[in-house]
Protein backbone atom coordinates (compact mmCIF):
# COMPACT_ATOMS: atom_id res chain seq x y z
CA UNK A 1 0.00 0.00 0.00
CA UNK A 2 0.98 3.28 -0.28
CA UNK A 3 3.83 4.35 2.56
CA UNK A 4 2.15 8.38 1.97
CA UNK A 5 -1.05 8.98 3.05
CA UNK A 6 -1.31 12.26 2.82
CA UNK A 7 -1.31 14.06 -0.24
CA UNK A 8 -4.09 16.50 -0.80
CA UNK A 9 -7.05 16.02 -3.05
CA UNK A 10 -9.15 18.88 -4.41
CA UNK A 11 -13.22 18.18 -4.27
CA UNK A 12 -14.90 20.62 -6.97
CA UNK A 13 -16.82 22.32 -3.70
CA UNK A 14 -16.14 23.50 -0.65
CA UNK A 15 -19.33 22.77 1.77
CA UNK A 16 -19.38 18.63 2.53
CA UNK A 17 -21.37 19.03 5.57
CA UNK A 18 -23.78 16.76 4.00
CA UNK A 19 -23.11 13.02 4.96
CA UNK A 20 -24.47 11.37 1.44
CA UNK A 21 -22.37 13.70 -0.79
CA UNK A 22 -19.12 12.88 0.82
CA UNK A 23 -19.28 9.47 0.58
CA UNK A 24 -20.57 9.70 -3.03
CA UNK A 25 -17.35 11.32 -3.48
CA UNK A 26 -15.22 9.07 -1.32
CA UNK A 27 -17.00 6.27 -3.89
CA UNK A 28 -16.13 7.87 -6.96
CA UNK A 29 -12.48 8.82 -5.84
CA UNK A 30 -11.64 5.35 -4.80
CA UNK A 31 -12.91 3.94 -7.98
CA UNK A 32 -10.54 6.64 -9.97
CA UNK A 33 -7.09 6.35 -7.38
CA UNK A 34 -7.64 2.79 -6.05
CA UNK A 35 -7.17 3.48 -2.39
CA UNK A 36 -7.19 6.69 0.10
CA UNK A 37 -6.33 6.83 3.74
CA UNK A 38 -8.67 8.25 6.29
CA UNK A 39 -6.50 11.30 6.48
CA UNK A 40 -7.08 12.28 2.75
CA UNK A 41 -10.41 12.01 2.79
CA UNK A 42 -10.51 14.27 5.94
CA UNK A 43 -8.04 16.51 4.69
CA UNK A 44 -10.01 16.76 1.01
CA UNK A 45 -13.38 17.24 2.91
CA UNK A 46 -12.25 19.42 5.46
CA UNK A 47 -13.59 17.27 8.35
CA UNK A 48 -12.32 15.55 11.63
CA UNK A 49 -10.39 12.64 11.38
CA UNK A 50 -13.59 11.10 13.19
CA UNK A 51 -16.07 12.20 10.47
CA UNK A 52 -14.22 10.65 8.38
CA UNK A 53 -14.08 7.18 10.26
CA UNK A 54 -18.00 7.36 10.52
CA UNK A 55 -17.83 7.55 6.79
CA UNK A 56 -15.89 4.84 5.93
CA UNK A 57 -17.76 2.82 8.38
CA UNK A 58 -20.98 3.73 6.46
CA UNK A 59 -19.41 2.47 3.18
CA UNK A 60 -18.11 -0.72 4.62
CA UNK A 61 -21.25 -1.94 6.24
CA UNK A 62 -22.89 -1.26 2.77
CA UNK A 63 -20.49 -3.44 1.00
CA UNK A 64 -18.77 -0.80 -0.94
CA UNK A 65 -15.47 -1.06 0.89
CA UNK A 66 -12.91 -2.56 2.55
CA UNK A 67 -10.93 -0.92 5.29
CA UNK A 68 -7.18 -2.12 6.51
CA UNK A 69 -4.59 0.16 8.55
CA UNK A 70 -6.52 3.25 7.40
CA UNK A 71 -7.03 3.10 4.31
CA UNK A 72 -9.93 1.90 2.00
CA UNK A 73 -10.36 0.20 -0.94
CA UNK A 74 -13.23 -0.18 -3.24
CA UNK A 75 -15.09 -3.73 -2.83
CA UNK A 76 -16.57 -3.66 -6.25
CA UNK A 77 -14.51 -2.87 -9.92
CA UNK A 78 -17.13 -0.08 -10.86
CA UNK A 79 -19.82 1.61 -10.14
CA UNK A 80 -21.88 -0.56 -12.05
CA UNK A 81 -21.47 -3.17 -9.15
CA UNK A 82 -22.26 -0.95 -6.30
CA UNK A 83 -25.57 -2.05 -4.34
CA UNK A 84 -28.57 -1.41 -6.16
CA UNK A 85 -29.86 0.76 -3.09
CA UNK A 86 -26.27 3.08 -3.00
CA UNK A 87 -26.82 3.47 -6.66
CA UNK A 88 -30.16 4.83 -6.57
CA UNK A 89 -29.33 7.57 -4.17
CA UNK A 90 -26.14 8.95 -6.74
CA UNK A 91 -27.16 11.97 -8.84
CA UNK A 92 -30.64 11.70 -7.52
CA UNK A 93 -31.67 14.98 -8.66
CA UNK A 94 -29.97 14.84 -11.86
CA UNK A 95 -32.30 11.55 -12.08
CA UNK A 96 -35.68 13.32 -11.17
CA UNK A 97 -34.93 15.98 -13.93
CA UNK A 98 -34.22 13.02 -16.64
CA UNK A 99 -37.27 10.96 -15.51
CA UNK A 100 -39.75 14.58 -15.73
CA UNK A 101 -38.43 15.35 -19.08
CA UNK A 102 -38.00 10.91 -20.32
CA UNK A 103 -42.31 10.28 -18.99
CA UNK A 104 -43.29 12.60 -21.39
CA UNK A 105 -43.05 10.21 -24.14
CA UNK A 106 -45.08 7.83 -22.61
CA UNK A 107 -49.40 7.62 -23.62
CA UNK A 108 -51.90 5.71 -21.19
CA UNK A 109 -52.01 2.41 -22.16
CA UNK A 110 -48.54 2.00 -23.62
CA UNK A 111 -46.43 -1.29 -22.71
CA UNK A 112 -42.97 -0.17 -21.23
CA UNK A 113 -39.86 -2.25 -20.30
CA UNK A 114 -37.70 -0.73 -17.27
CA UNK A 115 -34.71 -2.77 -16.81
CA UNK A 116 -32.63 -2.01 -13.65
CA UNK A 117 -31.27 1.08 -14.30
CA UNK A 118 -31.46 3.26 -10.98
CA UNK A 119 -31.95 6.05 -13.70
CA UNK A 120 -35.61 4.52 -13.82
CA UNK A 121 -36.27 4.99 -10.27
CA UNK A 122 -37.58 8.26 -10.41
CA UNK A 123 -39.80 7.50 -13.38
CA UNK A 124 -42.12 4.97 -10.75
CA UNK A 125 -44.18 7.54 -9.05
CA UNK A 126 -45.19 9.30 -12.48
CA UNK A 127 -45.65 6.28 -13.93
CA UNK A 128 -47.91 5.26 -11.56
CA UNK A 129 -50.68 7.91 -12.46
CA UNK A 130 -50.87 7.18 -16.04
CA UNK A 131 -53.55 5.18 -16.99
CA UNK A 132 -53.33 1.36 -18.33
CA UNK A 133 -49.85 0.56 -18.51
CA UNK A 134 -48.62 -2.64 -18.91
CA UNK A 135 -44.95 -2.55 -17.13
CA UNK A 136 -42.06 -5.39 -18.44
CA UNK A 137 -39.18 -4.94 -15.79
CA UNK A 138 -36.51 -7.75 -14.41
CA UNK A 139 -36.09 -5.34 -11.63
CA UNK A 140 -37.71 -6.62 -8.43
CA UNK A 141 -37.79 -3.33 -6.52
CA UNK A 142 -39.35 -1.85 -9.90
CA UNK A 143 -41.66 -4.40 -9.56
CA UNK A 144 -42.64 -4.28 -5.49
CA UNK A 145 -43.01 -0.61 -6.45
CA UNK A 146 -45.93 -1.36 -9.18
CA UNK A 147 -47.61 -4.06 -7.08
CA UNK A 148 -50.30 -2.61 -5.63
CA UNK A 149 -51.49 -0.41 -8.54
CA UNK A 150 -54.60 -2.23 -9.66
CA UNK A 151 -54.42 -0.05 -13.22
CA UNK A 152 -50.98 -1.38 -13.94
CA UNK A 153 -50.39 -4.68 -15.65
CA UNK A 154 -47.14 -5.97 -14.30
CA UNK A 155 -44.84 -8.40 -15.56
CA UNK A 156 -41.90 -9.39 -13.69
CA UNK A 157 -39.26 -11.01 -16.25
CA UNK A 158 -37.86 -14.41 -13.95
CA UNK A 159 -34.34 -16.10 -13.94
CA UNK A 160 -31.47 -15.72 -11.77
CA UNK A 161 -31.87 -13.69 -8.57
CA UNK A 162 -28.67 -10.76 -7.67
CA UNK A 163 -29.01 -9.62 -4.53
CA UNK A 164 -26.38 -7.15 -5.27
CA UNK A 165 -29.00 -5.49 -8.39
CA UNK A 166 -32.13 -6.75 -6.51
CA UNK A 167 -33.00 -8.11 -10.18
CA UNK A 168 -33.48 -11.36 -12.22
CA UNK A 169 -31.11 -12.10 -15.39
CA UNK A 170 -29.82 -14.93 -17.15
CA UNK A 171 -30.36 -17.55 -20.12
CA UNK A 172 -34.80 -17.22 -18.86
CA UNK A 173 -35.09 -13.59 -18.16
CA UNK A 174 -33.63 -13.05 -21.51
CA UNK A 175 -35.77 -15.55 -23.66
CA UNK A 176 -38.49 -14.18 -21.84
CA UNK A 177 -38.09 -10.18 -22.71
CA UNK A 178 -38.10 -11.78 -26.53
CA UNK A 179 -41.73 -12.92 -26.27
CA UNK A 180 -42.43 -9.87 -25.80
CA UNK A 181 -43.47 -6.07 -28.13
CA UNK A 182 -43.23 -3.42 -25.70
CA UNK A 183 -44.14 0.52 -27.02
CA UNK A 184 -41.10 1.89 -25.65
CA UNK A 185 -38.22 1.12 -23.26
CA UNK A 186 -36.34 3.05 -20.89
CA UNK A 187 -32.12 2.23 -19.65
CA UNK A 188 -29.17 3.90 -18.76
CA UNK A 189 -26.30 1.98 -18.42
CA UNK A 190 -22.44 2.15 -16.53
CA UNK A 191 -20.81 4.49 -19.03
CA UNK A 192 -20.68 5.83 -22.88
CA UNK A 193 -18.09 6.34 -24.96
CA UNK A 194 -17.00 6.43 -28.54
CA UNK A 195 -20.17 6.37 -29.63
CA UNK A 196 -21.82 3.49 -27.60
CA UNK A 197 -22.95 2.33 -24.14
CA UNK A 198 -20.85 -0.01 -21.62
CA UNK A 199 -20.98 -2.47 -19.30
CA UNK A 200 -18.77 -4.47 -17.31
CA UNK A 201 -21.21 -7.39 -16.55
CA UNK A 202 -22.23 -9.87 -19.55
CA UNK A 203 -25.43 -10.91 -18.19
CA UNK A 204 -26.37 -7.35 -18.32
CA UNK A 205 -25.12 -6.85 -21.70
CA UNK A 206 -27.13 -9.71 -22.70
CA UNK A 207 -30.51 -8.54 -20.99
CA UNK A 208 -30.13 -4.72 -22.58
CA UNK A 209 -29.83 -5.66 -25.91
CA UNK A 210 -32.44 -8.36 -25.81
CA UNK A 211 -35.00 -5.11 -24.67
CA UNK A 212 -33.56 -2.58 -27.18
CA UNK A 213 -34.83 -5.39 -29.54
CA UNK A 214 -37.95 -6.05 -28.15
CA UNK A 215 -39.06 -2.61 -28.37
CA UNK A 216 -40.29 -0.05 -30.64
CA UNK A 217 -38.61 3.24 -28.89
CA UNK A 218 -35.70 2.97 -27.40
CA UNK A 219 -35.12 5.70 -24.52
CA UNK A 220 -31.74 6.04 -23.50
CA UNK A 221 -31.26 8.72 -20.27
CA UNK A 222 -27.52 9.68 -18.91
CA UNK A 223 -26.36 11.68 -16.33
CA UNK A 224 -22.84 13.35 -16.46
CA UNK A 225 -21.19 11.14 -14.55
CA UNK A 226 -21.33 8.43 -16.90
CA UNK A 227 -19.42 10.26 -19.55
CA UNK A 228 -16.48 10.07 -17.22
CA UNK A 229 -16.72 6.26 -16.46
CA UNK A 230 -15.35 3.39 -17.73
CA UNK A 231 -16.80 0.01 -18.26
CA UNK A 232 -15.03 -2.85 -20.50
CA UNK A 233 -17.93 -4.73 -22.93
CA UNK A 234 -19.82 -2.60 -25.32
CA UNK A 235 -24.03 -2.70 -24.95
CA UNK A 236 -24.91 -1.17 -28.14
CA UNK A 237 -24.51 1.77 -30.39
CA UNK A 238 -25.95 4.76 -29.29
CA UNK A 239 -27.53 4.47 -33.07
CA UNK A 240 -30.04 2.19 -31.62
CA UNK A 241 -31.66 4.19 -29.37
CA UNK A 242 -34.37 6.63 -30.16
CA UNK A 243 -34.26 9.22 -27.68
CA UNK A 244 -30.64 10.30 -25.46
CA UNK A 245 -31.93 12.33 -22.58
CA UNK A 246 -28.76 14.28 -20.88
CA UNK A 247 -28.58 17.11 -18.22
CA UNK A 248 -27.28 20.56 -18.94
CA UNK A 249 -24.37 18.92 -16.28
CA UNK A 250 -23.16 16.90 -19.24
CA UNK A 251 -20.47 19.20 -21.43
CA UNK A 252 -21.24 20.77 -24.64
CA UNK A 253 -18.56 17.98 -26.25
CA UNK A 254 -20.39 15.06 -24.94
CA UNK A 255 -23.83 16.34 -26.20
CA UNK A 256 -22.20 17.13 -29.62
CA UNK A 257 -20.94 13.63 -29.52
CA UNK A 258 -24.64 12.42 -29.14
CA UNK A 259 -25.92 13.97 -31.42
CA UNK A 260 -23.29 12.47 -34.10
CA UNK A 261 -24.98 8.98 -33.38
CA UNK A 262 -28.37 10.27 -31.96
CA UNK A 263 -31.02 12.01 -34.15
CA UNK A 264 -33.27 13.40 -31.23
CA UNK A 265 -30.78 14.33 -28.65
CA UNK A 266 -32.30 16.38 -25.59
CA UNK A 267 -30.98 18.59 -22.83
CA UNK A 268 -32.76 18.84 -20.07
Amino acid sequence: MSSDPKPTLAPAKSDWSDPPSRREWITDTLFELGELHIEQIANALHVSTATAYRDAQTLENQGIVIRSKGFLRAIAPSTAELPAAVRAKRQLEEKRTLAHAAVKLVSPGDVIILDDSTTNVPLIPILKHIKSLTIITNSLYVAREFSEVHSIQLILLGGNYMNWADSFYGAHATEMVKDFRADISFMSDAAVWAGAIYNPKDFVVNMKRAILGASHRKVLMLDHNKFSRAAWQRTASLEEFTTIFTTTRASSKDVENLRKYCSDVRVV
